[in-house]
């Protein structure tokens, strides 16, 4: 997921009521000859709000915000050695001391 681009739930600002558009565009590339997705300047990009596919209020919102901004939900995971894309996984059971 891209915090960048708003993909993902936690990054999507429809959860708050507002829709962003335009924000990448199709370019054929000259070298291989297919399409590739291509993000656009902020500028360029439409907003409209939708308070009625509102889904999570300011507050809520704001806090999230804060601690992606700040990396709080990925510190405590890598202090304990994990990647911040490597999900936690109990530890496995030793059978041969059974």
């Amino acid at each position: 997921m891209s915090h960048t681009r708003g993909l993902g739930l936690l990054h999507n600002e429809l959860q708050v009521g507002r829709e962003v558009r335009n924000r990448r565009q199709w370019l054929k590339d000259p070298d291989t000859g297919k399409r590739r997705y291509v993000d656009r300047p902020q500028v360029e990009w439409q907003t409209r709000l939708l308070p009625e596919l509102r889904t999570v209020d300011d507050a809520t919102w704001q806090r999230v915000r804060s601690r992606i901004v700040t990396g709080a939900g990925l510190r405590s995971r890598i202090g304990r050695g994990a990647s911040p894309r490597t999900p936690q996984r109990p530890n496995a059971i030793n059978l041969s001391s059974c």
